[in-house]
């Protein structure tokens, strides 16, 4: 792709967590990077708060509950051996197009899981992959340019099956990506208002085409000129306003990695928003399909889990609990939890002693830390008494 990897790790947070290390350094790194993106969900519930005490709008009284449990507790696995840390648990509203840490947490496991499949298909050397984005004209209202968006990509996908069937009607050079994954994301700017367009890893099959080198944004890139002025073509007719496509070689393991960061990314780029307009575009895209695949990629299952995967439950381990503090937006360690340690262990390495039942007192949540009926340490919903009444 052409992108400087380096400068690309400094100033994306989800390339830090897809390349993170589970040791003490990498651990520290991501609780100061899981601190950040608590801080902006802070912003986040502060401007629904204000909004549904405003009542000009419907109250968003489930996303607000949500929000403020989500990740003000993060439970971690310590494994002895190999001295290693997993996150399993505390990112639970899953709510990605409002909260910056569970959108943290799905892009890196959607990465994780194309990056194994990619990586399967394109051992066989019969593919290689190519770097697609469609873009259309900004506009001040969201729901409008987004269903142009998405009805323009539908016509795309629908003018490639008919191109492949035994006696095509229609032609489009897209028909020779094979396999592809995509994702749609939306930008906004005061100036030009919101801007929605959608990001491709394609394969096509290896040496179907001829690249040229050109320079896109002060970067060298690989373009591959037939699939580039094919798609430009049928863009700009099925949209009847854009022309503007980006497609590009993607040619080595960082150029690899960064198209998957690329694609995907958060569908809002959060941190260039202010809350007022996330919100909104939360309550517009919050039904929609944000993600999508075809032929070769298609059908991969995608975890709802966004914890780690454990390691095997005969090591040692200690599961170790963090809260984060409003007043020093951070996580501080509060307890440990379950462990899983020889009889002869020394307890001065665990440093403290097991805690039960801590109480989940931020905005008069329902919930506690406890251990559950099989003694799985964690967030737990707390059994209120009958009413007396």
């Amino acid at each position: 792709m052409g992108t400087d990897w380096e400068e690309l790790q400094k100033e994306n947070p989800l390339v830090c967590e897809v390349l993170a290390d589970d040791t003490q350094e990498g651990h520290e790194k991501r609780l100061n990077r899981y601190a950040q993106a608590k801080a902006r969900q802070q912003l986040i519930v502060d401007h629904i708060i204000v909004r549904n005490a405003e009542g000009d709008k419907p109250p968003l009284i489930r996303e607000l509950k949500a929000l403020t449990e989500c990740g003000s507790f993060l439970i971690f696995r310590y494994y002895l051996q190999p001295s290693i840390y997993r996150l399993i648990g505390g990112c639970t509203c899953k709510k990605h197009l409002l909260c910056a840490l569970c959108a943290i947490r799905r892009a890196a496991k959607c990465i994780a899981v194309y990056s194994e499949k990619l990586d399967h298909v394109l051992q066989s050397g019969e593919y290689e992959a190519v770097f697609i984005t469609l873009t259309i004209k900004n506009g001040e209202d969201l729901t409008e340019r987004f269903e142009h968006l998405q009805n323009s990509v539908k016509a795309l996908l629908h003018k490639r099956r008919n191109s492949l069937a035994k006696r095509p009607k229609t032609y489009t050079v897209f028909k020779e990506v094979v396999g592809a994954v995509y994702s749609y994301e939306v930008t906004y700017k005061a100036e030009t208002g919101f801007h929605p367009h959608l990001h491709m890893i394609g394969l096509v099959p290896k040496g179907r085409f001829q690249y040229t080198e050109k320079t896109i944004k002060k970067k060298v890139a690989q373009v591959p000129e037939e699939l580039w002025s094919g798609l430009v073509k049928d863009w700009q007719e099925i949209t009847g306003d854009s022309f503007i496509v980006d497609v590009r070689s993607v040619d080595n393991r960082d150029g690899f990695l960064a198209a998957l960061v690329e694609t995907f990314k958060y569908a809002l780029k959060l941190n260039d928003m202010d809350p007022e307009v996330q919100v909104e575009c939360y309550e517009r895209l919050k039904a929609r399909r944000l993600l999508g695949s075809l032929g070769l990629l298609f059908g991969v299952k995608l975890p709802e889990d966004l914890n780690d995967e454990l390691l095997p439950e005969d090591l040692e381990w200690i599961d170790i609990v963090y809260q984060y503090s409003g007043v020093t937006f951070g996580y501080q360690e509060i307890s440990r939890g379950n462990v899983n340690l020889p009889a002869n262990f020394n307890e001065q390495v665990v440093k403290g002693r097991l805690y039960r039942d801590i109480p989940f007192n931020d905005h008069g949540s329902d919930l506690m830390l406890g251990y559950d009926e099989k003694g799985r340490f964690g967030l737990q919903r707390k059994v209120l008494p009958d009413a007396p009444f």
